[in-house]
């Protein structure tokens, strides 16, 4: 059993603390430091495993995502921490919040089991934030200029997902 609280101890000593470092804190603050890495245009082994570990999900497009790291299975604990921490943290990165307008990945947009999803032949056709589904237009004109773009695109696919975010 603890003596002295964990606050107490991190607290400077003019304040009665024991001036000791809070470890949770610290660690964090050191995952969050990746995210600066990660944004840069360096290239590296590490930023290809990670690219590797996101492709099912977009790539790096998931970092600009509105996710919860939670309904991912991203094997490396690190960057697990990493992408958490920076999914704590968004807010205070970014001035403008477009990553609440992309349909991919966004816990606010979720199918039958709950879980976000991510479409890689509409990703990849460009189909990225919701205005980009053309619901001005009725769903057969819609479909008709995404079919020449999108590969493998089914009607009833495409309305479903048309219908799921309208």
């Amino acid at each position: 059993m603890n003596k002295v609280t964990r606050v107490s101890a991190i607290n400077m000593r003019k304040e009665g603390g024991l001036k000791k470092t809070d470890f949770n804190c610290m660690i964090k603050s050191l995952r969050l430091a990746w995210i600066k890495r990660i944004f840069d245009k360096n290239n590296g082994t590490w930023k290809s495993c990670l690219q590797h570990l996101l492709d099912p999900i977009g790539g790096f497009i998931f970092l600009n995502c509105n996710n919860d790291i939670k309904d991912y299975n991203i094997s490396s604990q690190f960057y697990c921490e990493i992408l958490s921490r920076w999914s704590d943290f968004r807010d205070y990165f970014t001035s403008q919040r477009d990553w609440q307008n992309i349909i991919w990945n966004n816990n606010e947009i979720c199918i039958e089991d709950k879980r976000p999803i991510f479409y890689k032949n509409y990703f990849e056709a460009g189909v990225i934030c919701i205005q980009d589904l053309l619901f001005h237009l009725n769903i057969n004109e819609a479909f008709s200029h995404w079919s020449d773009m999108i590969t493998n695109i089914r009607y009833l696919s495409f309305f479903s997902s048309s219908f799921l975010l309208n």
